[in-house]
């Protein structure tokens, strides 16, 4: 008999998240004390790099899906995995992707430029290794395209944005605020605060306006693949963009807001039986792994601007 619960409650999304952050934070200081006592472990750069990312990303897998076989939670059912898209939502989604990308462009630009202005430079800390060949290209599609898409979609919009939403029976505006601001936090490095803020609204606006996952795991992975792919084949586009910036965001925010609207639009209603507002116990229940886990990635987020 299939046991599994088909619904998740905040205090749900809270662990997941806390295991979202704590479990990757502890595997990364074991490779540290690894790395320290054999200091050609992982000396290539570019090796760490990739043997990095495909850990952040696994582990983040591992920690929801753990968490759903101890907690006897069906991942599927209770992330909206198996809600399918309309043709038409996955067109939106693509289309979507590349004006965010065109408008989060300038944005990042600035933020970067602002923090040098500070005497900071910290645009070499997540700067993706060269793409120049067809193996690193699949690498990077496969490493920050399709597992990204995956294991963050399904803890910061299957889980928490899912949570915060359980009480309303369309969009909820707290829902895509606060998960958009944990997704921000998340990063934990002052570059990728704002940019990534915007892309998880619309993400969870998206995600909860379609009741399918599926809408946001296509977002997010075409944005990341756009980017891979310019820097392979177009590494001055970035470059083209922000220096034409007010007339490029200005377009690329008459494409969004559209696209916005009519997923708002036809944004799809709960049925009665996943209306299940949040309790006063399941909020208290959450609150210490929030509290921590945001505290964890706070304090990093100061540290990475102060070293």
């Amino acid at each position: 008999m299939n046991n599994k619960r088909e619904r998740i409650n905040i205090a749900d999304g809270g662990k997941v998240f806390a295991l979202a952050i704590f479990v990757p934070a502890v595997v990364s200081v074991i490779l540290s004390f690894i790395m320290y006592g054999s200091p050609s472990f992982l000396a290539d750069e570019t090796v760490r790099y990739w043997v990095l990312a495909f850990l952040s990303q696994f582990l983040l897998l591992a920690s929801s899906v753990g968490y759903c076989v101890y907690g006897k939670v069906n991942i599927v059912k209770a992330t909206r995995l198996d809600r399918k898209i309309k043709w038409w939502h996955a067109a939106l989604a693509i289309v979507l992707a590349f004006a965010l990308l065109c408008f989060n462009l300038p944005i990042q630009s600035a933020v970067t430029n602002f923090l040098a202005g500070l005497g900071l430079d910290m645009s070499a800390a997540s700067a993706m290794p060269s793409l120049d060949n067809a193996g690193t290209v699949i690498l990077a599609v496969i490493l920050v395209a399709v597992m990204p898409a995956f294991a963050e979609e399904i803890i910061y919009r299957g889980f928490i944005c899912n949570a915060l939403s359980s009480g309303d029976r369309k969009i909820s505006a707290k829902a895509v605020l606060i998960s958009a601001a944990i997704f921000a936090v998340m990063h934990q490095s002052p570059v990728q605060t704002i940019h990534p803020f915007i892309l998880g609204c619309v993400m969870a606006t998206v995600y909860l306006a379609t009741g399918s996952l599926w809408t946001s795991v296509i977002l997010h992975f075409v944005n990341n693949f756009i980017v891979i792919i310019l820097s392979a084949v177009a590494p001055g586009f970035e470059t083209f963009v922000v220096a034409n910036w007010w007339w490029i965001m200005l377009i690329a925010a008459a494409v969004i807001a559209p696209v916005m609207y009519l997923f708002v639009k036809n944004a799809v209603s709960k049925s009665d039986d996943e209306i299940m507002p949040i309790t006063v116990e399941e909020r208290n229940k959450s609150l210490p792994y929030f509290v921590a886990a945001l505290f964890f990635c706070l304090f990093m987020w100061v540290f990475v601007l102060l070293s």
